[in-house]
């Protein structure tokens, strides 16, 4: 039977882009419509390891608003070289979502450029989009083999080895990350979202108030500060941090959908669909988005919504975890096959 804390736990992935992933096993029929998630014995600041993080300086440096940071600027195609060009092209794939084709640009960049590291970086960070976190892990050391300088290297490495649950290794890597730039805010958002997924949430909370101590604009530093505070049930300040991330960052739909599992997570179920219909609408094939206003729906017993909604993130779900929640949810409500 799944437990109320792994429920949780997946659904708090979810909703950090589901970067390190646990196992979870799939819902009772009672839990099909208690989705709806809490502070419950996730990140109730009960955690054994500490409270406050290790001691470090750093100062400020713009950043980006994504796990990892982008690769390279996309510039006009017609007049770059060979390596550029496929590079360009395979960062307007991955912002289409479209990874295949960036593989197949970025495996002709490293043909064309077997030393490139901006090459080996973006397939490690497809990779990693894709759950391919060995393929992930040896392009990101390709990377600091080819130049040990390279701090974001060092923090996808930080990523890939969370995905696998080497936590050790994992912090590791985003210390030597740290030691080359401690002045990137994005690292400390990486790390805070390993701490989260390795529940040492008191270290979490610590390297988002760094981020945003360093970038005071970083949306995603409050988004995933906003997120940890509500599943320590923490509502002012959860949703102070995600009201915020939305008035730095009012077309993201991630925050949309941070924000109505923060409506959810007390209750407030009309104002969750308000928040998950408005990631839809921003992003048409947000599957985690469909899924939570499902699960919302399945709450508020409007089955046929519910079961709507279930069918469509049935349709572009490409995790199996999540693909086999949707399934039970359908079952449970006598919808599937």
């Amino acid at each position: 039977m799944t437990t109320k804390s792994n429920l949780v736990k997946f659904t708090a992935l979810l909703i950090l882009i589901s970067l390190f992933g646990a196992a979870c096993s799939q819902p009772t029929p009672e839990e099909a419509k208690d989705i709806v998630i809490g502070p419950e014995e996730f990140g109730n600041g009960q955690e054994a390891d500490a409270t406050q993080p290790p001691t470090r300086t750093a100062s400020p440096a713009p950043t980006g608003t994504s796990t990892l940071e982008p690769a390279i600027t996309p510039s006009p195609t017609s007049t770059l070289p060979p390596l550029e060009l496929h590079l360009s092209k395979a960062d307007e794939y991955i912002d289409n979502l479209e990874y295949g084709l960036a593989l197949e640009e970025l495996n002709q960049a490293i043909a064309i450029g077997p030393n490139s590291t901006e090459a080996y970086y973006q397939r490690g960070t497809v990779y990693l989009d894709q759950n391919k976190y060995d393929e992930a892990i040896a392009d990101f050391t390709q990377v600091v083999t080819l130049d040990d300088s390279i701090a974001k290297a060092y923090s996808g490495l930080g990523i890939a080895y969370a995905q696998t649950d080497n936590f050790d290794q994992s912090f590791i890597e985003f210390e030597k990350a740290l030691n080359i730039d401690p002045q990137d805010p994005q690292i400390y958002i990486n790390r805070g979202i390993a701490y989260v997924v390795n529940n040492q949430s008191g270290y979490a909370l610590a390297d988002f108030d760094k981020a945003i101590e360093l970038e005071p604009e970083n949306a995603a530093a409050y988004r995933y500060r906003g997120v940890l505070h509500t599943f320590r049930g923490e509502n002012e300040p959860a949703i102070a941090d995600l009201n915020q991330a939305l008035a730095l960052d009012p077309e993201n739909p991630e925050l949309y959908l941070a924000r109505g599992n923060y409506y959810a997570s007390v209750n407030d179920l009309e104002m969750a669909i308000d928040d998950f219909s408005e990631a839809i609408a921003l992003f048409p094939n947000f599957v985690e988005a469909y899924y939570l206003r499902a699960s919302s729906y399945a709450a508020l017993n409007d089955n046929e919504n519910a079961i709507s909604d279930f069918r469509k993130a049935l349709e572009m779900a490409d995790s199996g975890d999540l693909q086999e929640l949707i399934i039970q949810a359908l079952k449970d409500l006598n919808a599937y096959p």
